[in-house]
């Protein structure tokens, strides 16, 4: 009986000094992760219980790892109207880096949920920095899309909108050739600020 005991111990010894070993091995290698993580979203929240970083899809259906910070969202949009309080709404994304259908883009919003920078690739797969006030885009660096934005698309400008001034380079084809050629605009027309009607 006493060699039985003595058997059955050693077996379960070897058998747990056996999974020990093993990970011992492991977080000294390093190669053989536990686990993966998996999930729909992840969420980060704030001492209060409030999300202040969401990594998922949000209510655009873009694939988002979004950011706010711990101050309040506040209830009522600039327009008067009553705003959502979540991190799925786009206005409540002080930073965000995501992708919107096939489009990368990476925006930073004021408090009052309108967007002042943003960097994004365009339909023409070229990229396209604005930044904007509080009355909308005032500057835009990057590539010019036409209407039908496409990989021909070689327009390349540093914009101050509304169309008041522009420098750049324009892409033009000459006779199964294309030229660039360089521009400067601007525009001595007057337009009432925040945009109204020109003077």
């Amino acid at each position: 009986m006493r060699q039985t005991l003595t058997a059955i111990v050693a077996v379960i010894a070897g058998f747990l000094g056996g999974i020990l070993g093993d990970r011992a091995m492991r977080a000294i290698d390093g190669r053989h992760p536990d686990q993966v993580v998996r999930g729909h979203r992840f969420e980060l929240l704030d001492a209060g219980g409030n999300v202040i970083s969401l990594w998922g899809v949000d209510a655009m259906r873009s694939t988002v790892l979004a950011f706010r910070s711990h101050d309040p969202v506040p209830r009522e949009g600039p327009d008067g109207t009553l705003r959502s309080i979540g991190l799925d709404d786009p206005q409540n994304q002080e930073t965000v880096i995501g992708v919107s259908g096939a489009t990368p883009f990476l925006d930073f919003r004021a408090p009052d949920g309108r967007p002042r920078v943003s960097l994004y690739i365009g339909k023409s797969n070229k990229p396209l920095l604005l930044m904007e006030d509080e009355s909308g885009p005032r500057l835009g660096l990057g590539i010019s899309e036409s209407d039908t934005a496409n990989a021909a698309d070689n327009d390349w400008a540093l914009s101050f909108l509304p169309d008041r001034a522009a420098i750049g380079m324009l892409s033009r084809p000459n006779q199964g050739r294309s030229y660039v050629q360089g521009f400067l605009m601007v525009n001595k027309d007057k337009l009432e600020y925040p945009y109204g009607q020109l003077k």
